[in-house]
């Protein structure tokens, strides 16, 4: 696993199960959803423990969001999330 900072991301496919991310030297984490369903929230797949909706985008952009999946924006991780968010 890359140590980098994420730098973005993408929804996986299907749609709504996993989220792609890419760091600065396009090496790709896969986050998803466990089948069982206790596992992979989309909170924590998206890096968005608020579950910020994303609106017309624009607030989500403004924070700092690196893509979106499930509706939701995707953080580069919480401690991004939790400095910027509010």
């Amino acid at each position: 696993m890359s140590n980098k900072k994420f730098i973005k991301a993408e929804e996986g496919k299907p749609p709504g199960i996993s989220v792609i991310y890419y760091d600065s030297d396009d090496n790709m984490t896969i986050r998803h959803h466990n089948k069982n369903g206790k596992t992979g929230s989309i909170a924590w797949r998206n890096n968005n423990p608020g579950n910020l909706a994303w609106g017309s985008g624009a607030h989500a952009k403004k924070t700092g969001c690196i893509g979106k999946a499930k509706g939701r924006p995707v953080f580069p991780d919480y401690e991004y999330w939790f400095s910027t968010a509010f």
